[in-house]
């Protein structure tokens, strides 16, 4: 099971007085803002507790593909990106080579969620 990596997210509230007028004159009554979760990468040692496939970036790669075929869950796109330090499929260029962390749990596990 996969988490989502948007519920992961820090929301802020901002209902800050500079505000008010803008909030008002709109019948707002605050502005959610949202922030990312940062994880820290694994060091060498950490990463002996995963087991890592590789996947050569081909054409019509994505994330989401990727995270279907390894973990049965598109969702999870996001730990491959993670893991890869690559935050988007815009950052991989064919031929680059994609490591696929596993298993989900302990990546889970490691992230601390």
């Amino acid at each position: 099971m996969a988490i989502e990596r948007d519920k992961l997210r820090i929301t802020f509230l901002n209902n800050n007085d500079i505000y008010s007028k803008i909030l008002k004159d709109r019948y707002v009554p605050f502005i959610a803002h949202y922030g990312s979760k940062r994880f820290q990468y694994p060091t060498t040692e950490q990463m002996s507790s995963f087991s890592v496939q590789h996947h050569t970036w081909t054409t019509g790669d994505r994330f989401w593909k990727l995270a279907s075929s390894y973990y049965d869950d598109p969702a999870a796109w996001w730990v491959i990106g993670w893991f890869n330090q690559k935050p988007t499929e815009a950052h991989v260029q064919t031929g680059n080579l994609i490591m696929i962390p596993g298993p989900l749990e302990v990546v889970y596990q490691f992230l601390g969620i």
